[in-house]
């Protein structure tokens, strides 16, 4: 395997530095400020996740690459690649993982996680977020509910889940014009309505979920996908509630409860949230950015603003909580796992930010809701 990668290594390497887009300036630059580090910078790679699910986000990303060709240059530091450099990581680093489960099933899991680290710092270099010379970053949680919806509109499901409008005029409508003037009602973008606002406000957090309604007497579910915003400004609404002291935590569930005893606060609340976001039917889990399926555990959500193309690589070292025990404790152990940059979000700003994907379930529904911690973040890239 060392063999077929340092040839893998040789054939691509020369156009790592390639001045392709100087002379056309419609291809754009990906900068990304961070810095290089030293190979014995770099933390142990000891993945906690399922290495299963990281080949299925490694797949998904490669068929994005596919269907999209990688244009422009990748500055990061001081250093200029070709962007192609985004899939020849991708390529080399899932030699290295097929090559570990390979070395598992025959040697001790210790010498196959050496020769693993020892390949890494060989064949990639590696940076760090370099912001006013500090490195440490934030990460959150986000996960993909599930929500109880109909088709049409009634009495118990008002709010409604849009396709994006054509028309600009209905497209940048209001967060309140939306939901409180029935702005897009009627428009045939209707696709699903919800029982509340709030609710609705949650799943525009995750940027997609999975309904669940009933079609002709039959239970049904739906994934579905973001589509795009109505370009209005995003803020979060717990801030406003606590400063104007209708909450005394920023816990959803104190969020929750408020709303739903103070709809006639509901306009007001709602208005500091203008942000609308629209959403399609998926035959698969929730679409991150460039149409990849965002996979649990493995795919994340960075600023599209800095990383505008996906795909980069990166290695996560923070801790995360733990659910409740029975005496309601909240521990935290280590989370150290690798992610692919695969989507992005409106509250996510900053190159040393990351929102990590965990899917479905009570678990991933405690991550999203519990996870806000300083760590470190890494990026690496074939040599």
């Amino acid at each position: 395997m060392k063999m077929i990668l340092s040839s893998f290594v040789l054939l691509t390497s020369f156009s790592l530095f390639a001045q392709v887009n100087q002379s056309d300036p419609q291809i754009k630059d990906m900068l990304i400020p961070a810095k290089e580090i030293l190979a014995d910078e770099v933390p142990k790679l000891n993945d906690d996740g399922d290495i299963q699910l990281l080949l299925k986000a490694i797949a998904r990303q490669e068929s994005a690459f596919a269907r999209k060709p990688l244009t422009g240059d990748l500055v990061i530091g001081v250093q200029r690649f070709s962007m192609s450099i985004l899939k020849r990581t991708v390529e080399a680093f899932k030699l290295l993982v097929v090559k570990l489960e390979d070395c598992r099933q025959n040697q001790s899991h210790q010498i196959c996680q050496q020769n693993f680290e020892d390949d890494m710092k060989t064949y990639f270099r590696w940076y760090r977020p370099d912001i006013d010379h500090q490195s440490k970053a934030h990460f959150t949680g986000y996960y993909s509910p599930t929500f109880d919806a109909t088709q049409t509109r009634t009495q118990s499901h008002m709010y409604g889940v849009y396709k994006r409008p054509n028309d600009e005029t209905l497209r940048t409508a209001t967060r309140n014009q939306i939901l409180f003037q029935d702005r897009l009602e009627g428009q045939n973008l209707e696709l699903f309505y919800l029982t509340d606002p709030f609710e609705l406000y949650l799943l525009h957090i995750e940027g997609g979920g999975v309904v669940e309604y009933l079609e002709q007497g039959v239970k049904k579910q739906a994934y579905i996908s973001y589509d795009g915003t109505n370009s209005q400004s995003f803020k979060f609404i717990g801030p406003y509630m606590k400063s104007q002291g209708y909450i005394k935590d920023l816990s959803i569930q104190s969020q929750r409860a408020f709303l739903k005893k103070n709809p006639h606060k509901w306009t007001e609340v709602y208005a500091q949230c203008p942000n609308f976001i629209y959403f399609q039917i998926t035959k698969s889990e929730p679409l991150g950015m460039e149409g990849i399926p965002l996979t649990p555990g493995r795919s994340k959500a960075q600023d599209k603003s800095i990383f505008w193309r996906k795909g980069i690589m990166g290695f996560v070292a923070t801790q995360k909580p733990v659910m409740p025990t029975p005496k309601n404790q909240k521990p935290k152990i280590p989370l150290t796992r690798f992610f692919i940059d695969q989507d992005t979000g409106g509250a996510i700003r900053g190159e040393a930010r990351a929102d990590l994907y965990f899917g479905y379930g009570p678990e991933a529904q405690f991550l999203a809701e519990n996870l806000s911690e300083q760590g470190d973040l890494y990026f690496f890239l074939l040599k």
